[in-house]
């Protein structure tokens, strides 16, 4: 691959475009928030509301390398899984004919029995819309596919109207910390796989 270089020369002189601050004041919803801290917290509203905050991103860190958004069809009514769901691949085929609460797994893609987030989905959504705030979403990349992303677009815009704009393909990848460091095909992020996946992540996402 040829590398170029760039030279950037600012022009001091010129007058720039105004950019609305309160556009960039914004913060995270992580995926472990309590549900009864988030819902019905009058002050936490209201200090969003006083610090100018006008956006929220969901989920909150790198886990959303493995955190799925929807969990129906893995998730069962009596609150176990179907571990049966995932194949033989080590993916997990989530059923996006409906919804139910998100769940987390592994690195190695297994279930992760101790958390299944804190904060759900629909509701992340659903307090974004209530409280005027643009939501952000953090699409899996590391144990998740493509068809998952698209899979949120089409469940968030088309089914459920709630408009959302931005969206990021994965959060902070590539790191050797970070458990959106390698695929789940074990191939690990580097820049140039990144840059393949992303294409193929947005153009799953734009399809919708």
């Amino acid at each position: 691959m040829e590398s170029v270089r760039v030279s950037l020369r600012p022009n001091w002189n010129s007058p720039g475009q105004a950019v609305s601050v309160a556009g960039l004041l914004g913060s995270n919803l992580g995926q472990w928030d309590p549900e009864e801290k988030i819902q019905d917290n009058q002050p936490l509203k209201t200090a969003l509301r006083e610090a100018g905050v006008s956006s929220l991103v969901f989920p909150g860190d790198v886990g959303s390398a493995d955190f799925f958004w929807n969990g129906y069809g893995i998730r069962r009514a009596d609150g176990t899984f179907d571990l049966s769901k995932r194949d033989a691949r080590g993916l997990w085929q989530v059923d996006y004919s409906g919804y139910a609460r998100p769940f987390m797994v592994n690195e190695d893609g297994s279930l992760r029995e101790f958390f299944h987030g804190g904060f759900d989905t629909q509701n992340f959504h659903e307090f974004c819309k209530t409280e005027g705030l643009e939501s952000i979403c953090s699409v899996n990349v590391g144990r998740g596919q493509a068809r998952d992303a698209a899979a949120w677009v089409r469940w968030a815009n088309l089914e459920n109207n709630y408009g959302v704009r931005l969206w990021r393909v994965g959060t902070e990848v590539g790191y050797s910390w970070s458990p959106a460091k390698n695929l789940w095909t074990g191939e690990t992020l580097t820049m140039p796989v990144y840059g393949r996946v992303t294409r193929e992540y947005a153009e799953a996402m734009k399809a919708e």
